[in-house]
């Protein structure tokens, strides 16, 4: 595995590979939207609630293991948001004048990404 400040050289240097790097990293906010569903999915831990006698009267969910599965799955869930907020970001509200051209604010993920390894290319150099 390369070390991640040649990554971060061959998406400077190398278009091609910037290009393919986006996509993968889209395309692991679909793998993480989909361990969500599997994750959701999972049976719950249970603890059973014995009587005086070690009697089983009721089975009660593992709060512990709620919570733990609770927070793997908004972890997924901020990942996918961030590698794909077209799909899977927050729908923000806002609206033009009727009839105008829509407002728009995104710019391609290849260019942002682009972006920030040229300021941190910038930021080594300086530095």
């Amino acid at each position: 595995m390369p070390a991640q400040s040649a990554v971060y050289e061959w998406l400077l240097r190398h278009p091609e590979f910037t290009e393919k790097y986006t996509r993968a990293r889209e395309e692991q906010a679909e793998t993480h939207a989909d361990a969500i569903v599997d994750i959701a999915d999972e049976t719950p831990a249970t603890n059973p609630v014995l009587d005086s006698n070690g009697e089983v009267i009721a089975v009660r969910m593992d709060s512990g293991y709620v919570a733990w599965q609770k927070q793997r799955i908004e972890a997924r869930k901020w990942t996918a948001m961030k590698l794909k907020p077209k799909k899977y970001g927050d729908r923000l509200g806002v609206h033009g004048v009727e009839g105008a051209a829509p407002i728009t604010t995104e710019e391609t993920s290849s260019s942002r990404l682009f972006d920030i390894i040229r300021n941190l290319e910038m930021s080594k150099r300086a530095g």
